[in-house]
């Protein structure tokens, strides 16, 4: 299953771990030993051939171990990642268990016709369930569509804001960049400072020092 690009980047963003300064064999045998971290950091480096040679046969073996454990992100990258007949179902059973990533794979699926037949009304009605159960990405799908008047829906600039303001709420880091971009150039709507502020410190509860400095200077300033 492709999807689109926006979508790839969220993945990534979210899915993919750090390495450490670890022989990839010790990630794999510690996942023989039932290790879930293990089986989800040596399934990624096999499968996009990251300090190891590519083996989708192994990524495949690894990720199968940790979504047998339950790890939901291993069975969401099971049924994108690979040839599934039945990713579409896996993908439904993944969104209902509260599974973000898979509810907006499912979405955008839904909206694009990707493995089935295009429904953009069931694809909306996917991410909308899936935000109101504080689904960031899904909220960031949302977005798109009211801000851009995506897929033949009305463009709504304050809708879509909203969306997007509460994806960033939920820490989804990609959200809160636009949120700061929009509100500080003043073009799409009027200019904010709060809510750059606001998003700053999202951006600074999930580690971004810079972010950090920002709120604290500008804060200071204030005083």
């Amino acid at each position: 299953m492709k999807f689109k690009q926006y979508l790839l980047v969220a993945c990534v963003f979210i899915a993919t771990p750090s390495y450490a300064q670890v022989d990839i064999k010790t990630y794999e045998n510690n996942c023989l030993t039932g290790e879930v971290k293990s089986c989800l950091v040596s399934g990624y480096a096999n499968l996009n051939g990251v300090d190891t040679k590519k083996n989708v046969s192994k990524a495949k073996t690894l990720f199968n171990r940790a979504c047998s454990s339950g790890n939901q992100e291993a069975c969401h990258v099971l049924a994108t990642r690979f040839d599934d007949p039945d990713s579409q179902k896996k993908l439904s059973d993944l969104c209902k268990s509260g599974h973000d990533l898979s509810c907006a794979s499912k979405a955008l699926s839904e909206l694009e016709g990707i493995d089935r037949e295009a429904d953009v009304k069931k694809g909306i009605a996917t991410a909308k369930a899936a935000c109101e159960n504080s689904g960031a990405l899904s909220c960031a799908i949302l977005a798109d569509i009211y801000v851009g008047g995506l897929y033949e829906q009305k463009r709504d600039i304050a809708k879509g804001l909203n969306y997007l303001e509460k994806s960033c709420n939920l820490k989804f880091y990609a959200s809160c960049n636009r949120v700061i971009k929009i509100y500080s150039e003043g073009k799409l709507t009027k200019a904010n400072t709060e809510k750059v502020l606001q998003a700053l410190s999202n951006k600074c509860e999930l580690g971004d020092t810079k972010s950090c400095e920002l709120v604290k200077n500008f804060r200071n300033n204030l005083q």
